[in-house]
């Protein structure tokens, strides 16, 4: 099976900042939708 994938590109900020500065290519990572995001999305459904 493939498995499914993006790319994102980050600010030097956001790097600095977050702990995602600390991660290399492949490393996993958790991603979480904002509550707001979940709520737009049924509206505009």
């Amino acid at each position: 099976a493939e498995r499914a994938w993006f790319s994102v590109s980050l600010i030097p900020e956001t790097l600095r900042a977050t702990t995602l500065g600390r991660k290399g290519v492949g490393d996993p990572v958790n991603l979480e939708v904002d509550v707001l995001a979940k709520h737009v999305e049924r509206l505009l459904a």
